[in-house]
């Protein structure tokens, strides 16, 4: 039958575009294996293809390149706050109680304490956006979520850039594309169910109990330190770094889908109207609390910039988008070396567990930093001769 089961280049990457067009509901998740996918049921199956028109691995879902950008800022809220629960300088919070003030309602990730897992959800106040500030460094159910929408609202969506293609995608078939804006951030990759399933054991006995609130980048220690905290209400956890087992696989890049390093969307292809994420480099060295880039790539996205701007609650910067090319592109439009350590990491990670996996990346890693000064001390002292 015509659907996403078939042989395709690359994996699922978990968008969630194929719960939203398939008529007869045959879609649903697998989530045993190392990463989230989407399976399919043939015995309901009719083979219509819908499925695979949205999927980014069958078809090429609506893009434009980057460097045909509208405007590029840096900004962080004015509000203390909303700053200290972002994970940088709160660009989606503001955009997204801007589109509350405006009518929309938002769509975006939260993290789920009773289900143990990460999922979208709309909120129609800001009460309800409190829960969805913060990233959620694994991967976010959307497939509840068209259920929900309603034909008479607009709304505005936070997701990854795969969830934002696939959802513009379906949301063009659906023909309710104009009922949308699109936000999605500078994305690190598609993160390990697998992982996750055995950091919450490593957090159960930290804990001594299940953990009730997790944040996946707590500022206690400023901006620029990846530290999670998770809370059982009677204890608290705090993870940072190399030193954490989830963190030292998601930062050496041993726990992302393989596909992810060379995904389109990283860097140089963009289906959101805006892109946000953190303004990392040498300017906000000395920034500990947090500031975005904020990039608008659509005309929409160019006018919800200068909503963003009529609100006054974040101080905004204009950028030129050399610098942000320089940030963020590196050699190779944004696509990623696979770490040489990383089929080990996964062998590991599948045979041993988590921490025996989580030791050798940062093991690794931390042998590939001393390699690359040495590196480059040798060619400044080529260069001085």
């Amino acid at each position: 039958m015509k659907n996403i089961a078939e042989p395709a280049p690359t994996e699922c990457s978990a968008c969630g575009a194929c719960f939203a067009v398939c008529p007869v509901h045959a879609v649903s998740w697998n989530s045993s294996g190392v990463f989230l996918r989407a399976q399919v049921d043939d015995t309901r199956c009719i083979g219509c293809g819908k499925c695979q028109s949205v999927c980014h691995r069958f078809s090429q879902p609506p893009a434009e390149s980057i460097y045909s950008h509208r405007q590029v800022f840096a900004g962080a809220s004015k509000n203390e706050q909303v700053l200290a629960r972002s994970t940088s300088g709160g660009a989606a919070y503001e955009l997204a109680r801007t589109a509350l003030r405006n009518g929309y309602f938002v769509i975006g990730s939260v993290y789920d304490a009773a289900e143990q897992r990460a999922k979208h959800v709309i909120a129609q106040n800001e009460e309800e956006l409190q829960a969805l500030c913060g990233s959620k460094y694994i991967p976010s159910d959307l497939s509840e979520i068209w259920t929900k929408i309603s034909p008479e609202q607009k709304y505005l969506v936070v997701g990854t850039p795969c969830q934002i293609a696939g959802m513009r995608a379906a949301a063009k078939q659906r023909h309710t594309e104009e009922q949308f804006v699109f936000v999605d951030f500078f994305c690190h990759g598609n993160s390990s169910v697998l992982v996750w399933n055995e950091y919450l054991d490593y957090l159960k006995k930290q804990l001594g109990g299940t953990p009730e609130t997790v944040q996946f980048r707590c500022k206690e220690r400023g901006w620029h330190s990846f530290l999670l905290k998770a809370s059982s209400g009677k204890a608290v956890y705090y993870g940072e770094g190399a030193h954490d087992p989830f963190y030292a696989l998601f930062l050496s890049e041993a726990s992302i889908d393989k596909d992810c390093f060379a995904c389109r969307f990283r860097f140089d292809q963009i289906a959101a109207d805006i892109r946000v994420g953190d303004f990392w480099g040498e300017k906000y060295q000395q920034n500990n609390k947090g500031v975005s880039v904020i990039l608008a790539q659509t005309e929409c996205g160019a006018q919800w910039l200068e909503k963003l701007q009529q609100e006054g609650s974040m101080q905004l910067q204009p950028c030129d988008f050399e610098e942000l090319r320089r940030l963020k592109e590196g050699n190779d439009h944004g696509r990623k070396p696979i770490p040489p350590f990383y089929d080990e990491a996964m062998r590991r990670l599948q045979e041993n567990g988590l921490e025996s996996a989580a030791q050798y990346a940062a093991d690794c890693q931390r042998k590939n930093r001393i390699r690359s000064r040495i590196g480059g001390i040798l060619r400044r002292l080529k260069i001085r001769r």
